[in-house]
């Protein structure tokens, strides 16, 4: 069962079959796609079966059901594309759910660190065809969630045991994610980091060399394949000479989100319909980049609460982990806020691993506390009886 688990997460957490529609073609991609999501299913039924995840279904059910009674739906004309599109979101929260029970901190990490080495490799061995202006990301396509990947890892990092392993693995997540020069990740690197202090004062000296290494991106950005705008700008800051914000603020986040507040508003109880915020509307060819104004625009009002309200379980939950497990908040903060940045929550197959992996080690989490709470409790009553004995 392991050769089979370290399989399907390959598939899913590197990204392989979108990786194969670009470089080779769509026919051996959809062949991998539906590999994949068989293998998924063969896992499950071969498992010993235990909890479901009930918040990831009763989300899916009730946004794929309100999403497609609207008026405003776009629901491709293929209708079997359609099908197979809900039918992979269930295949993987229930099925993947189940593998997601027995992958290890470790395990998890290694996956994510491949997937993050994948970003140099880029550099040295292959172009990305569908973004090729100095933004690396290796397998995952896009710097953005090549970003994500790595600050996953980084977060990841604070559970080694191996203080030299930890450092390791943080420097290698650091380099990689400075290398998508994803915005998004640099302000989340800086919040984990600010974190990271809380549990050991000695995590501020990462704070550092990540800012040795940004200058030396900047320092050497002549040797790098494709020149990147924002490290232009970032180098012309260094020099103090004047700086074009253009490039900075091109394609920012929230002007995208505002051009979908009206029809949000106009709609705000059951939503406009399925794929009217993904960029398929009049509204704009641009999606909404925001999976939380996705999930209300496309399916309303109470699809929007349960979903966010399985998120504020998550940090709560996490929250009161923190002493024992301080990287589950971490990861936790870091997939709640990429979240602000994409939407495509429920066709994304690793955001939703990384979603339910957390919800899965937290239950383990308390599982193991009770467990010693019981023993604890146990050792102690054994403990007076033998003293009144």
């Amino acid at each position: 069962m392991n050769i089979l688990k370290y399989l399907i997460l390959s598939l899913f957490l590197l990204n392989i079959p979108s990786v194969l529609k670009v470089y080779k073609g769509d026919g051996i991609a959809s062949l991998t796609s539906y590999l994949s999501y068989s293998l998924l299913a063969g896992y499950y039924i071969l498992s010993k079966k235990t909890n479901l995840n009930y918040w990831m279904i009763v989300v899916g059910l009730l946004f794929f059901s309100i999403s497609c009674i609207t008026e405003d739906k776009y629901i491709p004309e293929e209708t079997t594309e359609f099908i197979m599109y809900i039918l992979k979101y269930f295949i993987t929260v229930i099925c993947g759910y189940e593998l997601l029970k027995y992958t290890s901190t470790r395990e998890l990490t290694l996956f994510l660190l491949i997937g993050a080495l994948t970003i140099i490799l880029q550099i040295f061995f292959f172009n990305n065809p569908l973004l090729d202006s100095g933004r690396y990301s290796g397998f995952y396509l896009n710097p953005n969630v090549a970003g994500f990947i790595c600050l996953i890892g980084y977060g990841l990092s604070f559970a080694a045991q191996n203080k030299k392993f930890r450092l390791v693995l943080q420097i290698i997540f650091t380099i990689t994610g400075l290398l998508t020069f994803s915005r998004t990740f640099i302000v989340l690197w800086l919040l984990t980091n600010l974190i990271s202090i809380k549990i050991d004062i000695k995590n501020a000296r990462v704070l550092l060399y990540g800012f040795v290494f940004l200058t030396i991106f900047v320092i050497f950005s002549e040797f790098l394949p494709v020149r990147n705008p924002r490290l232009d700008q970032l180098s012309s800051i260094i020099k103090g000479e004047k700086v074009q914000t253009s490039e900075l603020n091109e394609g920012s986040r929230t002007e995208t989100w505002s051009l979908y507040y009206d029809q949000l508003f106009q709609h705000p109880f059951l939503g406009s319909g399925y794929n009217t915020f993904s960029g398929y509307s009049n509204i704009s060819k641009v999606g909404v980049h925001n999976t939380y104004l996705k999930i209300w625009g496309e399916g309303g009002l109470l699809v929007f609460v349960i979903f966010l309200g399985m998120y504020i379980t998550m940090i709560k939950d996490a929250l009161l982990l923190f002493k024992i497990s301080p990287h589950l908040i971490i990861i936790s903060l870091a997939v709640i806020l990429f979240l602000t940045t994409n939407h495509n929550f429920f066709e994304t197959g690793y955001i939703l691993f990384l979603s339910m992996w957390i919800q899965a080690e937290i239950s383990r989490n308390y599982k193991e506390e009770r467990l010693a709470e019981i023993i604890s409790e146990e050792y102690q009553k054994n403990k007076s009886n033998n003293l009144i004995r």
